[in-house]
């Protein structure tokens, strides 16, 4: 792996402060050589030895768009969903950036896109299945993107489709509550 060539050199030098920058720069390079999966391994690797590093939720973030111009979209959301795990606001890593406000916006920002698409991709796995337990965990993800994100831009669709996630997962007592909740919004 190329990596693991870089990580060889490396190790016979005293000083290398630089090493994150140049592993970054070679994992830029097999994306350009379409080397993708070398640069999966490279972005991950980045991440497992330096996992404090400002940058690695844009390495996560990169591995996740890879995914999907390889068009496996398991795998974006999978990545984007360890991406949220990796980097909210209760990770280590958050707590090491949490004086870089550039970096923790970058971080909520892919956190929020991730946390909708995996309550949007369950609530169209629960359309397929049909079962009350699928709908009732997209009502669940939408329910957590929803309060850590109260101010987002698609608050009130994903508000909608919690609700009828609620609905179809007979769960009527809280899609009853969280309808009202959403009228009473909409009018201030």
């Amino acid at each position: 792996k190329a990596y693991q060539v870089a990580d060889e050199f490396f190790s016979q030098m005293d000083e290398r402060k630089y090493e994150p920058d140049v592993s970054a720069k070679m994992a830029d390079l097999l994306v350009l050589q379409q080397r993708v999966v070398e640069a999966i391994d490279t972005y991950e690797h980045l991440q497992t030895k330096w996992p404090l590093a400002e940058k690695n939720p844009i390495y996560q973030k990169t591995i996740a768009d890879l995914f999907i111009e390889m068009e496996d979209v398991d795998a974006y959301y999978d990545t984007m969903e360890v991406l949220s795990q990796r980097y909210n606001e209760n990770s280590d890593w958050w707590r090491e950036n949490r004086n870089n406000p550039k970096a923790l916006d970058r971080a909520r920002g892919y956190i929020e896109v991730s946390l909708r698409q995996v309550a949007d991709r369950q609530f169209a796995r629960a359309a397929e299945s049909g079962e009350q337990e699928d709908f009732s965990r997209a009502a669940d993800l939408y329910g957590e993107y929803l309060s850590k994100f109260p101010f987002a831009d698609g608050y009130y669709v994903a508000q909608w489709f919690m609700c009828e996630a609620l609905m179809l997962a007979q769960r009527f007592e809280d899609a009853s509550l969280q309808y009202q909740q959403m009228l009473k919004s909409r009018e201030n």
